[in-house]
């Protein structure tokens, strides 16, 4: 079998991955090598962080002076992910927005066009409302996916 030719990728000035969501929380574990925590000095109080199965990443790289923003959110549920995002401050609400109140989806669409995300790409615990109030207030932004939808960036 022949494989194919590796693939090239542009350099970047950073990469940052911020775990929003996993089954371990160690709010008292200090910085250590590459790892910034997130501590009760940080939130100058006790953090609330929650933690279940599942995995949730904010991504952020750098290039060219240019950030770009990927959530990726793998939990069993959107409330651990949505509360721990805003609990790290990390600007920009969640992803699983079925079953919230109209409110506080607004308050989400509101931060992402703050961000001035370039994709907003929901998945399946966006719900139809949050997935209307995008394609609203973000036309340009939103990206539907499906089954068997593929995502390539930088091309």
């Amino acid at each position: 079998m022949t494989l194919p030719p590796a693939l090239s990728l542009p350099e970047i000035e950073r990469l940052s991955v911020t775990t929003v969501v996993d089954n371990f929380i160690d709010s008292l574990r200090a910085n250590e090598k590459i790892a910034k925590r997130f501590t009760l000095a940080q939130a100058r109080r006790m953090p609330t962080l929650k933690a279940e199965h599942g995995l949730g990443h904010w991504v952020e790289v750098e290039r060219g002076g240019e950030t770009r923003r990927i959530a990726f959110d793998f939990g069993l549920t959107g409330e651990s992910y949505t509360h721990n995002f805003l609990e790290l401050g990390l600007d920009a609400g969640g992803f699983h927005l079925s079953g919230l109140a109209g409110e506080r989806i607004t308050q989400v669409v509101d931060a992402f066009r703050t961000l001035g995300v370039e994709y907003l790409i929901p998945q399946h615990c966006t719900g139809l409302e949050a997935v209307i109030q995008m394609g609203v207030h973000l036309p340009n932004e939103l990206v539907v996916s499906s089954v068997g939808s593929t995502f390539t960036f930088g091309v």
